[in-house]
């Protein structure tokens, strides 16, 4: 028979390596690109589609997400070229679909094997000797957790990030106050321990070893999934909507994260996710501390939000816990106390930073680190354009802000090419503009009057 292969992932973590590397392998029928993360706008979450009809069923697994400017973050075909776009005919695949489904069944892991199948019979492709149908789409352990445990028919592979890392990667390009991201970490990797625990059917997979000993750990997969080693496809089936492996990506994740650390590193709960390997089976070994963790399932497929950094009251009681076996305490930093007490932002406030205690720091912020990344860069910004608006109100003492350390740091051709990248290069245009309005009302208290 059979069996569902999940690629699994806390949010984005570069799983799209892993699933390129397994779509290799004739015997596993990898699906391209993010799938089954929605049902009926409803992201990341358990559903039932007990009462739909296979067509029905098709339009809500083969929906895709895309962003206001028209590109796809979520879909099979997120990662196509054009040409193999243009060859994927949506409407044969789900007539296929709909003749390899079984209306009423009320699972997406009854439906994934014929999506899958349904999608290499469209393309032209083989996959009739697959022994595993395979997709990454979310942490289904979050959200299909309780379902997966009890069936027998699925393997899980659980793409890691080390929490610096996993940081870095979620701050790309969205703004995350990462202290309380770090807590989702900790929340989401004890629910993984706890299923691997209880069902013996997940294997961990760290994305830097993976890129360090490419060879031995798609070895261990293979032996987890009892495959043997085989012959690449040759069919193409390969190379549709996979990306290529890049070793700069993770380099430079890997640079983002190493200063994710100078801040971060004496939060809590990045001191606690540090040593995970330690502390997390014995945590989860506890009885009382799963049934809180299956609790916490619960409560999410009741909710609707996908954000990494508004925590809830269970996982705060989960972090409490933590906390106390653990004995990891928060202390503090010049950086950390710059973009979280000085300033404001999370990702409800992505747009709008604010600046809580608006006092320079003078030639301390020499020693601010600086991430080029989205909640930093505003951070910075606003920073500046905070005194700025001061100095103008007050018009009195006045140290010009283009000889501020930030400052010249933001102007630095590294920053300036990210800011654009980032469409926040009008972010720092509007700072220019108030810096030299403050000077010119500087330069006029200044001026003698005639009369």
């Amino acid at each position: 028979m059979q069996q569902i292969l999940i690629a699994n992932s806390i949010g984005l973590t570069g799983t799209e390596i892993l699933i390129a590397a397994l779509a290799r392998h004739p015997r596993i029928a990898m699906l391209p690109g993010q799938n089954f993360i929605g049902h009926d706008g409803w992201l990341y979450r358990d559903r039932d589609y007990s009462k739909m009809s296979c067509e029905q069923v098709f339009e809500e697994l083969a929906t895709e997400y895309s962003m206001t400017a028209g590109r796809i973050w979520s879909g099979l075909t997120k990662n196509m070229s054009p040409a193999d776009r243009a060859r994927y005919d949506r409407k044969l695949h789900c007539r296929l679909f709909a003749a390899r489904a079984s209306a009423g069944a009320a699972s997406l892991f009854d439906f994934a094997g014929p999506y899958a199948g349904a999608y290499f019979e469209t393309m032209g492709w083989n996959a009739g000797d697959a022994r595993y149908a395979g997709f990454f789409g979310q942490n289904a352990v979050l959200s299909h957790g309780a379902e997966l445990a009890r069936r027998g028919d699925v393997r899980v592979i659980s793409w890691d990030n080390r929490v610096e890392l996993w940081l870095a990667t979620i701050s790309q390009r969205m703004t995350w106050d990462c202290r309380k991201a770090a807590g989702f970490w900790i929340v989401n990797m004890l629910l993984l321990e706890a299923f691997a625990r209880e069902t013996g059917r997940l294997l961990r997979v760290d994305l830097e070893r993976f890129v360090a000993e490419r060879g031995p750990e798609l070895g261990r997969i293979l032996r987890f999934l009892e495959l043997e080693p085989a012959a690449a496809r040759s069919d193409g089936a390969a190379a549709a909507g996979y990306i290529a492996f890049r070793p700069e990506f993770v380099g430079g994740l890997q640079r983002d994260a190493a200063q994710i650390a100078l801040i971060y590193g004496d939060c809590a709960a990045v001191k606690a996710a540090r040593r995970f390997a330690d502390w997390a089976p014995g945590f989860v070994a506890d009885a009382a501390h799963r049934k809180l963790l299956g609790r916490y399932r619960e409560f999410w497929n009741s909710t609707s939000h996908t954000n990494f950094d508004w925590p809830g009251p269970l996982e705060d009681e989960i972090l409490e816990r933590v906390q106390a076996a653990t004995g990891a305490r928060d202390a503090g930093n010049l950086s950390l106390h710059f973009y979280h007490e000085m300033h404001a932002l999370d990702s409800l406030t992505h747009d709008a930073p604010r600046c809580q205690r608006p006092r320079p720091l003078g030639v301390l912020e020499e020693e601010i680190v600086l991430p080029l990344l989205p909640y930093f860069l505003k951070v910075a910004i606003e920073h500046l354009s905070c005194q700025a608006q001061i100095a103008e109100r007050q018009a009195h003492s006045y140290r010009s802000l283009r000889q501020n350390p930030l400052y010249l740091r933001l102007r630095q051709p590294e920053a300036l090419a990210r800011l654009r990248a980032l469409g926040m290069d009008g972010r720092l245009a509007a700072l220019e503009e108030q810096i030299t309005r403050t000077e010119q009302r500087l330069r006029e208290a200044r001026t003698p009057r005639n009369d």
